[in-house]
């Protein structure tokens, strides 16, 4: 049997005195007598996400877009997590050209030609966002941050603590 659930869920919590987040997969009434049993869990170590320099708060996509898959999720816009990058790296802040095709970081520029080199491959141009956060958001990429991506972990029971019980993504 294989199930799929989604969902999003925030939550508040308070680092250093919450660090760690623990995910159960439950397997509601699935008992003869209809109890709940636990399929399995996991921890997540929140503080080390929030303290890390690269960023993996929330990953980066690759294109700023303000629809589609590549939708900016992130609270923060490019412009501000750049900015915070170069304050907590002691790297002066970046300036941008006026037309926003360009960015200047630490005496090296970057434009925005040199990541949109085939736009045309792309269907809807319409729905990308302001030049100066996308070459914003290009930089970050180029200095390491952490992408977008889907992180796997593995479900593990107390009961049979060596063997996963499946995986969350």
């Amino acid at each position: 049997v294989s199930t799929q659930s989604t969902g999003i869920y925030n939550m508040d919590t308070y680092i250093p005195n919450y660090p760690e987040l623990q995910v159960a997969i439950i397997d509601f009434e699935s008992t003869e007598e209809g109890r709940d049993a636990l399929i399995g869990q996991t921890k997540v170590d929140l503080e080390d996400r929030f303290l890390s320099i690269k960023r993996p708060i929330c990953g980066l996509t690759e294109r700023y877009m303000l629809s589609g898959p590549h939708k900016w999720r992130d609270f923060m816009l490019p412009t501000q997590i750049l900015d915070e990058f170069c304050t907590a790296n002691t790297i002066p802040l970046p300036s941008y050209a006026e037309d926003g095709t360009n960015c200047v970081i630490n005496d090296e520029m970057y434009s925005i030609s040199e990541f949109e080199k085939h736009k045309e491959n792309f269907e809807d141009i319409a729905i990308w966002g302001p030049l100066k956060e996308r070459v914003a958001l290009y930089v970050l990429l180029e200095l390491g941050l952490v992408r977008d991506y889907a992180e796997k972990r593995k479900l593990i029971n107390p009961v049979m603590p060596g063997v996963p019980q499946g995986r969350m993504l």
